[in-house]
């Protein structure tokens, strides 16, 4: 894969985030608990730094890179789910955190490719982000009875 298919496929990983970082920022809105809205403005902030970092560290990338392939489950899943679809899942299902593990599955895809040493490191730093912040949501949520 070339390196525009990857800016391509980075580009893709950051509309994931941003629209997660949509939702959060929208259930903060909705919800009177206080600490949940608290979180949820926690993980909106965490996502939008993701986005930022990963935009500004693809501008850098320049050349060709070795190579990216992308398994076929997560290319299926990005074409059988449109971001419409995403955005519909969310709302019926009050499941928070299936944007989330998308993004993490998209994620560990593209690490599996040889990628420049920064952007590794934007997504290795944002998935441990993630995976804490998932599990800290599913307690919190479990809790609270949602």
């Amino acid at each position: 894969m070339d390196t525009k298919e990857i800016i391509t496929r980075l580009d893709e990983l950051s509309q994931i985030y941003s629209m997660g970082m949509h939702h959060y920022i929208n259930a903060a809105i909705c919800l009177e608990n206080e600490m949940l809205v608290k979180f949820f403005e926690q993980l909106a902030f965490e996502r939008m730094h993701f986005v930022e970092d990963l935009q500004r560290e693809i501008r850098t990338i320049k050349g060709p890179v070795v190579k990216l392939e992308i398994d076929d489950n997560i290319t299926d899943w990005q074409n059988a789910c449109s971001f419409q679809r995403l955005e519909d899942t969310f709302f019926i299902t009050n499941n928070f955190g299936w944007i989330d593990q998308k993004a993490i599955c998209f994620s560990h895809q593209l690490l599996k490719g040889e990628l420049s040493i920064g952007v590794s490191d934007i997504i290795e730093d944002q998935l441990l982000k993630m995976k804490s912040g998932c599990i800290a949501l599913d307690y919190l949520l479990a809790c609270m009875d949602y």
